[in-house]
């Protein structure tokens, strides 16, 4: 790398670099709210470098000087032309707030219009004020518009205001452009029967009607939604005449590719995207298996990008689907705080992934060098294939795979644009804007000037990649740390975004430079575990004691006493999250030792943990960390409902690599030597190992599909028969009388936890497994082996009582068809 790109690197990523900009007592204010995506590139002094001379003062970055527009300085100081400050809410979020404060100004103070609260970070001049929804800095004003630390006048001059913290500055908050990762077009809903196949602009898009759900099974506030228009409109290039004061454009500014992430416990090193849309339609991999899918919410560009390149409606692409809009640094760590889902940042999924051990999720690719996560060894990148598209290849997103981005290459990102109500090329010429643009104008002319000054200089660069006219440019920036649209091999169409057309403005030195310079040629974007195979020690809130007894909660304990500090590299005997036999894998053979351990924290002998085999040979057992291996549902104990999780979403039969929860409930019993979880038959019964399957159910629960397993009451009954049956009977998404979970089509619409046949279909055998009670033979009613008068008698006695085991034609009636569906089963024997 030549110097000059090693200055360009360092000066875009520590203080700005000569600040000679006219000298201006009162600064124009600039605010922005969106992408988190881009935060990197919001918050660089690059993106506010003078290229185009917006300042009027004969110096700018075209002519070899170095100008920053934005230094920081409250009250203003000499030299500060902008104030430029960047709300980071998301994508959809932030185009949601231009739609609704663009084009007025919003005076009240915080958490009335505009709120910290929904805000991961929040910027002035890069100085934060915000570090998720929480003030971080003295410069927070309360007394504004979503804590903003200065205002502007109301008079069209835009100029800022300023007042201490507590009191309200003059003027009001504007939302003068929402940077996002995706087309506008991508970002909105439109009414229509939902699917989770609909396309930008189609009805239905962005319209999944299913709301997240609290832990406890009840519906949050929250919504998976897309954002509102509220009637105005996207600029039609096809009908540039139809444009008014309501128009919304957008202005290109980069590709953003999007890395499918994963905690090293998953034990996964690649995955197709068939497999991702199953993970993110429906909490669950396509063998059943129940990983944490830990998404952004639906205001999420890079929800939105990551989906769309991927073949998902956004709004489908719920994950584990838990909680609220989650932007709290205690919800990003194990304990009763923790939330899976709707996280408002990539700031936030980072911790999260890092911090659960069954992980999987997406942020931005160039985070993890930028944000260390990769190159320190704290979470990992999964390589995909794009099996939908017909790809053969497991692609990782390094700078090669984007750059030659065929089936074969990586594909997932978000086209980052501005958006804006008026067009910024409409400004004066002296602003960056086109003689003979006649479209609406933008209100603040200084922020069309910030946009203007962004979108000048990545032409430069694309026209000469590199130049000495293009260092510490905004074009630079984005060309070594995001990815120029006229980079690549192929785009996204962006009516499809599944759909890869050739990109007519492929510029070949353009390629060659970013294929040179670009962070994500970094070797660690090429090859799993470059840093490690093993991860880090998950942390825990503090303030609580654990199943592992640690007082204040502030460190593990490992099976030799020792206390294991947070974020400390893991030991490989860990490697895997429930691995408890140690052989390097995650499957029903972990049974046995899993119920030692749990014995081991309820008053039984001391687990004697295996040492490890295959890949992590030689591990010693005593490294073992009960928690770290067995907390599954992020409570950060290890406890009777870890152990159902495993039952139900991780008993993983070796032979077929697919989930059997008849097997793994029958597994545990085994090992504990009869009912584990307690359950029994409310008809009387006697209990067979395994049993425990079928209490899914009781009287009025709730039900968290994808997350952990909730709703038994230790009683198998009516309400058990009824919540299996409601998965394949009635149900819109079921159209065979079966749910089958392989067909993603149904696998959106059930619970793979009413499958207790363990063949990964919901079916009218499980309902017949029932009566069966491990019986094949439907009219050996008293299971004895012989028919005869008492299996009769047996019946009847079912049938007085309507228990649904007399139903024997499944029509939720008691009447003659049963008595002669029992006598024909009876007459045809067993």
């Amino acid at each position: 790398m030549s110097g000059k790109r090693v200055s360009i690197i360092v000066a875009a990523c520590g203080a700005a670099v000569g600040s000679g900009a006219a000298v201006n007592a009162q600064p124009f204010l600039i605010n922005q709210s969106g992408a988190t995506l881009l935060e990197n590139f919001l918050k660089s002094p690059a993106s506010t470098n003078d290229y185009i001379d917006v300042d009027g003062n004969g110096i700018a970055r075209k002519f070899g000087s170095n100008q920053q527009l934005a230094p920081f300085g409250l009250p203003f100081a000499n030299g500060q032309w902008w104030i430029n400050q960047d709300r980071s809410v998301g994508s959809v979020n932030g185009f949601q707030e231009l739609v609704d404060f663009g084009q007025t100004f919003v005076t009240t103070a915080d958490g009335v219009d505009l709120r910290s609260t929904v805000a991961t970070a929040a910027y002035s001049n890069r100085n934060k004020y915000i570090t998720n929804g929480v003030p971080s800095t003295e410069i927070f004003n309360a007394a504004n518009p979503g804590g903003s630390p200065v205002r502007s006048l109301m008079d069209g001059s835009y100029l800022a205001t300023y007042s201490a913290p507590g009191i309200p500055s003059d003027g009001g908050i504007q939302i003068d452009m929402a940077p996002i990762d995706v087309a506008a077009s991508w970002a909105v809903f439109q009414a229509g029967d939902a699917d989770f196949t609909r396309l930008p602009a189609t009805e239905g898009y962005g319209y999944n009607p299913r709301i997240p759900l609290n832990k406890d099974g009840t519906e949050t506030g929250y919504t998976n939604r897309l954002a509102d228009l509220k009637g105005k409109n996207l600029f039609d290039p096809d009908h540039p005449e139809n444009a008014d004061e309501n128009t919304i454009f957008d202005s290109a500014i980069c590709f953003a590719p999007i890395a499918v992430v994963t905690n090293l416990g998953t034990g996964m090193q690649e995955i197709d995207q068939s497999n991702v849309q199953h993970a993110f339609t429906t909490g669950r991999l396509v063998s059943g298996e129940n990983l944490v899918i830990v998404t952004r919410d639906s205001g999420s560009g890079t929800r939105n990008g990551f989906s769309n390149t991927g073949c998902i409606d956004p709004s489908w692409s719920i994950g584990d689907n838990i909680g609220n809009l989650s932007v709290l640094a205690e919800e990003s760590v194990l304990g009763s705080k923790y939330i899976p889902t709707n996280k408002g940042s990539n700031g936030v999924i980072e911790p999260t992934v890092i911090n659960t051990r069954l992980a999987i999720s997406y942020v931005g690719a160039e985070r993890g060098v930028n944000n260390s996560w990769l190159t320190g060894g704290k979470m990992e990148i999964l390589a995909v294939r794009n099996d939908v598209g017909g790809g053969t290849v497991y692609s990782r997103p390094n700078i090669d795979a984007i750059l030659d981005n065929t089936v074969n290459g990586y594909n997932l990102g978000g086209p980052a644009v501005y958006s804006t109500f008026g067009d910024p090329r409409s400004a004066p010429v002296a602003k960056g804007g086109d003689l003979d643009n006649n479209h609406p104008d933008m209100r603040n002319v200084e922020a069309a000037a910030f946009l203007n000054n962004v979108t000048r200089s990545v032409a430069a660069f694309e026209g000469d990649p590199g130049g000495d006219a293009t260092l510490f440019t905004p074009g630079e920036f984005l060309a070594t740390q995001f990815i120029l649209v006229d980079a690549t091999d192929n785009i996204h169409n962006p009516v499809n975004p599944c759909d890869l057309i050739s990109n007519p403005g492929l510029n070949q030195n353009l390629q060659d430079f970013t294929r040179a310079n670009n962070v994500l040629k970094n070797p660690a974007y090429y090859s799993f575990g470059s840093a490690t195979f093993d991860g880090k020690v998950p942390a825990r809130l503090t303030g609580v004691v654990y199943t592992d007894g640690v007082a204040n909660g502030d460190f593990y304990k490992d099976q030799a006493g020792n206390l294991i500090s947070y974020g400390a590299n893991l030991k490989s005997r860990n490697r895997i999250a429930a691995d408890f036999n140690g052989d390097g894998l995650r499957n029903l053979n972990d049974a046995a030792e899993l119920v030692k351990a749990w014995q081991d924290r309820n008053g039984g002998p001391a687990w004697n943990a295996p040492s490890g085999s295959g890949d992590i040979a030689g591990a010693p057992g005593s490294d073992a960390i009960i928690e770290v291996l067995g907390d599954f549902d992020g409570d950060g104990n290890f406890d009777k409902a870890d152990v159902r999780y495993w039952a139900d979403g991780l008993a993983i039969d070796p032979a077929t690599g697919n989930l059997d929860r008849t097997a793994g409930f029958k597994a545990i019993d085994d090992a504990f030597g009869g009912d584990f979880f307690g359950a029994s038959w409310a008809d009387g019964r006697d209990y067979q190992n395994g049993d425990a399957r079928f209490d899914v159910s009781g009287l009025g629960s709730k039900h968290t599909p994808g997350f952990a397993p909730i709703g038994q009451d230790g009683v198998i009954d009516q309400s058990d028969i009824d919540f299996v049956k409601a998965q394949f009977i009635g149900n819109a998404y079921v159209n065979d009388g079966a749910a089958n979970w392989d067909n993603l089509a149904e696998a959106v619409g059930f619970d793979l936890s009413g499958d207790v046949t363990g063949d990964l279909i919901v079916n009218q055998a499980d309902v017949d497994a029932f009566t069966g009670n491990g019986n094949d033979c439907y009219p050996d009613f008293t299971g004895d082996g012989a028919l005869d008068l008492f299996d009769f008698l047996a019946f009847v006695n079912a049938f007085n009582a309507q228990d649904a085991a007399a139903d024997c034609v499944k029509d939720g009636s008691y009447d003659l068809f049963d008595f002669l569906c029992f006598v024909n089963a009876f007459n045809a024997g067993c």
